[in-house]
């Protein structure tokens, strides 16, 4: 009977290490899950949220994200990663004037935005090859391309693209 006990016990930790490992796994190669503790994503991403990134989306089809795609990445300017919405991509003309944001001389349509950029961080960008320009959804508390001494991101150091949110507030 003792036998029996033990047998179960090292059956289902195996069981247990395997799933653990799998997880692992999971979490290092294939997603990331990523906190986001400030609101410079608001209203998409409530601060104090989670996310999970897919780590795969930009090996296995086009490197470049695409404009609008929200994604972690690591900053030469910060330690941790980042979490911002790609607004412009390698060759765009990016201009920020009274809040309103300008694509190749075209006024960019954020529906998703709450409310009005306040225009505290207006100026022209030109993006170059290999790099991006992103910015946060709560404009006018967001650090992002527009404040940064380099204000673009190597899209090799995008870390992932965001696939779920699970907003805890």
């Amino acid at each position: 009977m003792r036998n029996e006990k033990l047998k179960s016990l090292y059956k289902d930790g195996k069981q247990l290490l395997m799933l653990m490992a799998v997880i692992f796994l999971l979490l290092k190669v294939f997603f990331v899950l990523i906190f986001v503790p400030t609101g410079s994503m608001k209203p998409t991403i409530k601060e104090k949220s989670f996310l999970i990134g897919w780590r795969l989306s930009y090996l296995l089809t086009d490197p470049i994200p695409e404009r609008g795609d929200i994604i972690v990445f690591n900053h030469e300017e910060y330690t941790e990663r980042l979490v911002k919405r790609v607004i412009g991509i390698p060759g765009d003309d990016i201009t920020v004037l009274d809040g309103a944001v300008f694509i190749n001389g075209e006024k960019y349509d954020e529906p998703y935005l709450a409310e009005m950029d306040l225009g505290l961080h207006d100026g022209q960008f030109k993006v170059p090859e290999g790099k991006l320009f992103v910015m946060g959804d709560n404009r006018n508390y967001s650090t992002d391309s527009r404040c940064w001494n380099n204000p673009f991101v190597d899209v090799e150091s995008v870390y992932a693209k965001v696939i779920l949110r699970l907003n805890m507030i």
